[in-house]
């Protein structure tokens, strides 16, 4: 009995008594899923703002809308109507002042945007509370909660394996979670990388992390495997769909995509666009965002090299079984290229041909 205590504690404490990973065939078990997008309201502004470069969007439990103008460093607020309620931030270096916005993360009570060199907390109404320094200069972050942050610093940009640390604010300490190869980047789910000329789509590697219930799940979307990451010492957990693949990009889509940049891009010469179309990777990551909804399940959304207005969906439920596949299509003249979901609401940022861009929010019909 003494020996079966030492056993059963020796595999909790290392993780092998929980760890399980579900492997789900290619197939849904409760097939194709129509989400049937109907358009509530659309805006090109907040109040006097124009809407013109918005590299965050989240959507609170109220279904209140918050994004990030990162052109003015700015939060522009609207209710689930539409209306536009408030706007805080601004630029600058002052108490409360933004410098250089790298993310939006809205909790419960509050509302926390990294700068350069600070962590700026803002009450939900925008009411400025706190600035922290940063623990470390980072371009991308990740907010299990007030206090504890994750992040993978610049200091390890140059190693072949990048750190990803996560940092406790408030006792002042700090924790390596994993390395990831030198080609990923973090990002919290529904922001979207940018390929230098704001592509209709991120072909980039990365690592992407969502919150669920005080979890945390991430994913390298160079493979479609999506994994608990244990702060709590729980155990492991992953799931994954068997024999899914990176889909190619032919090569004329390529110059396609770039023909699209360029329309909105003259100042841009050609020469430098055939250079950098040829730079674009020959396969899409297997998927570009992850969401949860109320009941725990996971919403895995994949980008198109030539349908920049849609997105195929994966819906798995909260055990990580593959339960419907399905296509989120907006209007046609539309390229997405910021968008958030949470349960039936869909906000978009996007852009019409004539480089018109608007916040747009759609209703979605989501499985019960």
């Amino acid at each position: 009995m003494k020996y079966r205590i030492l056993l059963l504690t020796f595999l909790v404490s290392f993780g092998f008594l929980f760890s399980q990973h579900i492997i789900n065939p290619d197939t849904p078990e409760k097939g194709e899923w129509s989400f049937s997008p109907r358009k509530a309201w659309e805006t090109f502004q907040a109040d006097t703002d124009i809407l013109v470069s918005i590299n965050a969007i989240r959507i609170d439990r109220q279904g209140n809308i918050f994004i990030l103008n990162s052109k003015l460093n700015r939060v522009h607020v609207f209710n689930a109507q539409g209306k536009h309620l408030y706007s805080f931030g601004k630029k600058g270096e002052g108490p409360g002042e933004i410098k250089q916005a790298w993310g939006l993360f809205v909790l419960e009570n509050r509302v926390i945007i990294p700068d350069m060199n600070k962590i700026h907390y803002f009450s939900k109404n925008g009411e400025y509370l706190k600035s922290l320094p940063t623990p470390a200069m980072s371009l991308s972050y990740l907010f299990p909660d007030e206090h504890r942050v994750i992040a993978i610093p610049f200091s390890s940009f140059q190693k072949e394996q990048r750190e990803v640390i996560l940092y406790d604010l408030k006792k002042k300490s700090k924790k390596l979670l994993f390395r990831v190869p030198k080609v990923k980047a973090l990002r919290y789910s529904g922001e979207s990388i940018r390929l230098m000329l704001r592509m209709p789509f991120a072909a980039a590697e990365e690592l992407l992390m969502v919150k669920r219930s005080g979890e945390i799940w991430y994913g390298y979307n160079n493979a479609y495997r999506i994994q608990r990451l244990d702060l709590n010492q729980k155990g492991s957990m992953s799931f994954s769909i068997k024999g899914r693949k990176q889909k190619e990009i032919p090569r004329e889509n390529k110059r396609v995509l770039f023909e699209r940049v360029m329309e909105s891009n003259r100042q841009i010469p050609k020469n430098v666009l055939d250079t950098m179309s040829e730079q674009i990777p020959d396969q899409m990551p297997c998927f570009h965002y992850l969401f949860t909804d109320l009941r725990g399940r996971f919403f895995v959304l994949t980008a198109s090299s030539v349908k920049p207005n849609s997105r195929d969906v994966d819906i798995f439920s909260s055990e990580g079984k593959y339960l419907y596949r399905g296509n989120i299509r907006i209007d046609p003249e539309y390229a997405i290229l910021q968008l958030a979901l949470r349960e039936e609401n869909l906000v978009v940022f996007v852009e019409d041909p004539d480089g018109e861009r608007m916040l747009v929010k759609y209703a979605l019909n989501i499985p019960e």
